[in-house]
């Protein structure tokens, strides 16, 4: 869905929706971005914030709240403290790699433990393989706040379940950080027991893969423990995997064939639950999916445009006005994203899909969540990102053609989720990420002025009452 989108306050709502109506209905935090939303939301005096972040550790809490809370809030189109970018600990001061670490293992308890409060719907975590030094902390922030699952996509992450495990233990955990253009692995380490209470163990999530094909999941499956699978399509919103050809339509969307499609029926022999997301919000396709072994569907886009979402409530009334006079275009991205992945953009104007914004936008690199680790030539781990400013990212060694198209989706999705950064051009343009299918919006039961909330969706999805889990957030 995006940066913030999908935040505690939606999956709240849908796991909420899904006990009220007597089902079992996994709501998904997104598990991306957490530090910065975190200081971001205490600048700006958020009180749930601050009393979860109090009920997690309070000399940490002490420390963070000193540093980034503000009595009086700041106001929002003035320039608000970022934290430390994630590469501080691999390249940091020691001080530093503390202050980054305990930040982030915070941000992730908050968020996972506001998702949590109030009720015994499951609640999950959604983090991108690719945003590997974050892992460690966040992964541990989420567990110390009871998160029931952990889906991990955007990449092949074999090595999740041994740092689940390790948390579970007690045990210091490590995470092989891959280095660009060498089949060099940096080390990350996290010991847990400073973080966990005396007396107190972890309990281990269930690991679900996010995959597009039954290949990984069966390489995966066979390897490490994996809990299930979600099975994404290249029409669902957000990265998207790569498609197994090379050709590209005149428009420049890649194009996905045959050869993209899982197998379901090799999916459903590795005696695993498994859903499918991408185009499948509706009644009929759940039952159509539960009745060829499914556990269910991931929903995105619905939950994206609903009242409890993350995205700004312009944004999404403009969007969903688009969807409504059937002028919506989203398109697959083959170079926007930093990562390398697709992604799927809203074509809106004056948004970072559109050409003038892109190109009057001062590229910045000031997040750093998508950059990449590399090898400097006098030795030592440097970062670096392909939507930074050019000079810069051609100086780390990089080659100006991966510059091309790129986009600074750390900046982009957070302002689309109202955590937009002022730069000296201004407050930075957003991008908006959604799936292509919209036809929920059509048949759903919304008000007059065009919204609709989480319980809504859920309702709608389960008007055919299907017997097994109706889906993820």
């Amino acid at each position: 869905m995006g940066v913030g989108v999908s935040d505690w306050k939606l999956a709240r709502a849908v796991a909420m929706a899904g006990r009220h109506l007597g089902e079992r209905v996994l709501g998904v935090v997104s598990g991306t971005g957490l530090p910065v939303m975190l200081v971001d939301r205490l600048q700006a005096g958020d009180p749930d914030v601050a009393r979860a972040l109090r009920a997690f550790d309070p000399e940490i809490a002490c420390e963070i709240l000193d540093e980034y809370w503000r009595d009086q809030p700041v106001p929002t189109g003035r320039r608000r403290k970022l934290p430390p970018k994630p590469e501080v600990v691999v390249t940091g001061t020691p001080a530093l790699r503390v202050k980054m670490t305990r930040l982030a293992v915070a941000a992730a308890f908050v968020e996972v433990w506001l998702a949590k409060e109030g009720h015994s719907g499951p609640i999950g975590i959604n983090v991108l393989e690719k945003v590997q030094t974050m892992h460690l902390p966040v992964l541990l922030g989420a567990m110390l706040a009871g998160v029931d699952y952990v889906l991990v996509g955007a990449g092949i992450p074999h090595q999740i379940p041994a740092v689940l495990a390790c948390y579970t233990r007690n045990e210091p955990a490590s995470y092989r950080m891959d280095v660009a253009g060498s089949n060099e692995k940096h080390l990350l380490t996290l010991d847990p027991r400073p973080f966990v209470r005396p007396g107190t163990s972890l309990r281990r999530p269930k690991f679900l893969l996010i995959a597009s094909h039954h290949a990984l999941a069966m390489r995966l499956a066979g390897t490490v423990e994996v809990d299930g699978f979600v099975m994404e399509g290249p029409s669902a919103g957000g990265h998207n995997a790569p498609a197994r050809g090379k050709t590209l339509a005149e428009d420049g969307q890649p194009v996905y064939g045959d050869r993209d499609r899982p197998d379901l029926a090799k999916l459903a022999e590795l005696g695993k639950p498994f859903w499918l997301a991408g185009s499948y919000a509706s009644p009929e396709r759940l039952a159509e999916v539960q009745a060829i072994g499914a556990t269910g569907v991931q929903i995105g886009s619905a939950f994206a445009l609903c009242d409890e979402s993350g995205l700004r409530d312009d944004v999404k009334r403009e969007v969903r006005q688009r969807v409504a006079d059937g002028t919506l275009e989203v398109k697959t991205s083959a170079t926007a994203s930093p990562s390398g992945f697709p992604f799927q953009v809203v074509q809106m104007r004056g948004t970072l899909s559109d050409p003038c914004a892109y190109e009057n936008r001062t590229r910045i690199c000031n997040i750093g969540h998508l950059a990449e680790a590399y090898r400097k030539d006098r030795g030592g781990i440097g970062f670096r990102c392909p939507a930074e400013p050019v000079d810069a990212f051609v100086r780390k060694g990089g080659d100006v053609s991966e510059t091309i198209g790129k986009i600074c989706l750390c900046n982009g999705l957070g302002a689309a989720a109202g955590y937009g950064r002022m730069s000296r051009d201004g407050p930075e343009p957003i991008i908006v990420t959604l799936g292509k299918d919209v036809e929920f919006y059509g048949r759903m039961a919304v008000r007059r002025d065009g919204g609709y909330s989480a319980e809504d969706v859920v309702r709608y999805m389960l008007e055919e009452r299907p017997s097994a889990p109706a889906g993820t957030s």
